[in-house]
């Protein structure tokens, strides 16, 4: 099942600069209010415009215990909730989010490229069930239109 933050439930839209070469940033947070399966859920956290090229990502885990994260881009369009979607590897595979902050290299982000045609979703899997309640990730992305 398809789990998404409030970012991308109320339907936001991710910040668009008026130049080209001007960097966003966004922060895109989840506090797990619900259960979460590992075995089958994926969390929708956040949004890469089109045109977009992400250069710097942090992620961020407050009191996932011993939990690691599959990050990445997720297929299919942002928003859906009825089509099976799986989420890439692109910023890693199995990130520490275990009451840490890791940051994703340059290089890492670079390599995901952009898509000049239509916005793409950040996807989070995580390695282990969250039980409802105050446990949060956050992921912090800058990007720059060129």
């Amino acid at each position: 099942m398809i789990k998404q933050s409030k970012f991308i439930i109320a339907g936001a839209v991710a910040m668009i600069p008026d130049c080209a070469g001007e960097e966003v940033f966004e922060l895109y947070e989840h506090t797990f209010t619900k259960p979460f399966t590992a075995a089958t859920d994926t969390l929708e956290i956040g949004v890469i415009p089109a045109t977009a090229q992400l250069t710097d990502m942090i992620v961020i885990g407050a009191g996932l215990d011993t939990t690691t994260a599959a990050i990445g881009v997720m297929d299919g369009a942002v928003g859906d909730k009825e089509s099976v979607r799986a989420v890439g590897t692109e910023f890693g595979a199995a990130i520490d989010v275990a009451d840490k902050e890791t940051r994703i290299p340059l290089s890492t982000c670079l390599a995901a490229g952009q898509d000049n045609t239509k916005h793409r979703s950040i996807g989070v899997k995580l390695s282990a069930d969250v039980a409802a309640g105050t446990d949060k990730i956050t992921v912090a992305v800058r990007y720059r239109y060129v």
